[in-house]
């Protein structure tokens, strides 16, 4: 049961990444470092909507239509489909079988909701970290993931 949910999950997250993609690709940047501080300006404004995509994401959960969104709330709502399905597809083709009492819309709000705030945010931060050619600096968010200290 569990594995037929998350392939209904993967079904309904790709229904909607047609559509999401449409509106990514007029987002472009036209070279890496405008995307790079594009991505940056966007990233210290998510926190401002994600309670309110939060809530979208919940709303197409259960309704299968989005609510009223700004255009800045449909990018970041495209964005989580689009982690969503990389998430789920990984973990489907890996072997991975959901408990069989999750529902489906409840492995939705788990990779919509939960799953970017608690891992996608951390790394797309972590991926925006100054780096230098032979080392990746970490900050105390990276750290606190570690399972040993580094001394």
């Amino acid at each position: 049961m569990g594995d037929i949910n998350l392939k209904n999950v993967l079904i309904r997250l790709h229904g909607e990444i047609a559509l999401s993609y449409q509106l990514g690709a007029n987002l472009q940047e036209e070279n890496q470092g405008q995307a790079r501080e594009a991505l940056a300006d966007r990233l210290s404004r998510e926190s401002a909507s994600r309670n309110n995509v939060d809530l979208a994401c919940r709303y197409w959960i259960e309704n299968g239509a989005w609510p009223q969104m700004d255009e800045e709330a449909r990018v970041w709502a495209s964005d989580r489909l689009a982690e969503a399905y990389l998430t789920a597809a990984f973990l489907s083709q890996q072997g991975f079988v959901v408990d069989s009492k999750k529902t489906e819309n409840e492995i939705l709000d788990f990779l919509l909701v939960e799953w970017w705030k608690n891992m996608v945010l951390r790394r797309i931060r972590a991926q925006m970290m100054p780096q230098s050619r032979n080392s990746i600096r970490m900050n105390d968010t990276m750290l606190q993931w570690l399972p040993y200290k580094i001394i």
